[in-house]
């Protein structure tokens, strides 16, 4: 009866990880063409890439590779 009452704040929280996903990922977006007639695209490739593996490493500590 317990994972019937839990069930709903569990889809609700899913719901908003998606909405904060689909915010980042739309702000990201933006933000790359913007900076791209400036910055050469290996270069915005590299900064996205090495932001997204600093925002990673405290989540793969914490549950493993």
């Amino acid at each position: 009866m317990s994972d019937l009452v839990s069930k709903p704040v569990n889809n609700l929280q899913g719901m908003m990880w998606m909405l904060v996903a689909t915010i980042v990922f739309s702000f990201m977006h933006i933000l790359i063409r913007h900076v791209s007639a400036d910055i050469p695209p290996l270069e915005i490739v590299f900064f996205r890439n090495a932001f997204g593996i600093i925002t990673l490493i405290p989540l793969l500590y914490k549950y493993g590779f």
